[in-house]
């Protein structure tokens, strides 16, 4: 994933019409309020949010390349068709998003320390994407290609892995992960202790 350069991106004004443009590039959004509003089909590059509330926001067709939210609230926000390329977010909320909905040939996305709750990203390629840290709530990643990725100290609740590839995916020190090796491919995956140990009880062993 491409880091942005842009050390002093020139600050954006908060008026009324913030996003009037179709297009964005390397400029800053620092605590940017756009609940419920439509911003369909807009281009935003390498740009960076800070503290932004896209909760209910509709972002349907629209492009992230290069981009950065920290600290912002993306709950129930819409990325129907959107393309995400090399897009990272650093303890963001992110409640209810499908992101499965998105445009599947350009998913780039990194996660670190975010809060994500019922979320779905089934069936998308989302091969070395890092999860670092997050708290991953009521999720599903059903038939979705997890190849090298990093979930490492993420805390996992009630989300399910199914016919995923996890091959040589990291889960050191994750907690409260459910993952059948039955049911999803788990080949040179590396886990830690004692959570490890939860991958045998769907082999009916019993461990004393």
């Amino acid at each position: 994933m491409k880091k942005s350069t842009s050390s002093s991106l020139p600050e954006i004004k908060h008026t009324n019409d913030l996003f009037a443009s179709e297009e964005f590039e390397h400029e800053l959004f620092t605590g940017a309020s756009a609940q419920k509003r439509s911003l369909r089909d807009k281009t935003f590059i390498d740009c960076r949010f800070h503290g932004c509330d896209f909760s209910h926001a509709d972002f349907t067709g629209s492009l992230f390349e290069d981009c950065s939210f920290a600290e912002c609230n993306l709950s129930l926000a819409k990325l129907t068709d959107g393309r995400m390329r090399g897009v990272a977010f650093t303890q963001c909320k992110i409640l209810g998003i499908v992101f499965s909905q998105c445009d599947t040939l350009t998913v780039d996305m990194s996660f670190s320390k975010c809060t994500l709750r019922n979320c779905n990203f089934s069936g998308l390629t989302l091969k070395k994407m890092r999860f670092t840290g997050c708290e991953i709530i009521d999720s599903d990643f059903v038939n979705v290609d997890l190849t090298e990725a990093d979930f490492s100290d993420a805390i996992f609740q009630d989300t399910e892995f199914n016919n995923a590839n996890l091959t040589k995916a990291s889960f050191i020190d994750a907690r409260g992960y459910a993952i059948d090796p039955r049911s999803n491919k788990i080949t040179k995956a590396q886990f830690s202790m004692p959570e490890a140990i939860s991958l045998v009880r769907y082999l009916g062993v019993v461990i004393k």
